[in-house]
């Protein structure tokens, strides 16, 4: 990475000294174009291992609900909007500073769930690429066809990402057995 940066500094360099400045701003561009995204430590807005103090605030210019004691300076509760979708939101402070983020939803049956699970999916794929590594509870089934789908056996999935700073885990779960309304979409942000 470091010596893409390099060579690509250099070619811009040369260009620019050379009096070609139109191809040394189209260099800047190609090379902007390509570079990998940087991407922001934060959940919701509040930065990872930064400070708790601005929470609540942020969470209600959101539109949020505070659902906690807002005197408890370790965890911070919510109701709110992510991803399109109604969810719960917590944090989880320690010594004064965010160490995980949670966003989950409600309790559907199985086939809702998975339209959760595919619009909070899609949401953190845009904002942060693939994911790293995606594992289903049923490893029988082809790679193709591994994403949880409307009307198919219901099963339990995971996906995380990372990043600079961040690491975000998604899971479709059961929270007890697999039929009825216990199916819901867990987020989980971590430093």
């Amino acid at each position: 990475m470091l010596s893409y940066i390099s060579a690509a500094f250099s070619q811009f360099r040369e260009l620019t000294s050379s009096g070609n400045r139109s191809k040394g701003r189209a260099l800047f561009m190609l090379s902007a174009m390509l570079a990998p995204p940087v991407i922001a430590a934060d959940f919701r807005g509040s930065e990872l291992g930064g400070p708790c103090s601005s929470i609540s605030e942020r969470e209600l210019a959101l539109g949020s609900k505070e659902l906690g004691d807002p005197s408890l300076l370790d965890q911070h509760r919510f109701s709110g909007h992510a991803f399109n979708r109604d969810v719960y939101i917590t944090y989880l402070c320690k010594d004064g500073h965010l160490a995980l983020g949670d966003l989950h939803t409600a309790r559907h049956v199985y086939d809702e769930a998975v339209f959760d699970f595919d619009a909070v999916y899609t949401g953190l794929t845009a904002m942060y690429g693939a994911p790293f590594i995606e594992y289903s509870s049923d490893q029988k089934i082809s790679e193709d066809a591994q994403l949880p789908r409307v009307g198919s056996e219901p099963r339990e999935y995971q996906a995380a990402w990372k990043g600079k700073g961040f690491h975000a885990s998604l899971a479709l779960h059961a929270a007890e057995d697999r039929t009825g309304p216990n199916w819901l979409v867990v987020v989980v942000f971590t430093p």
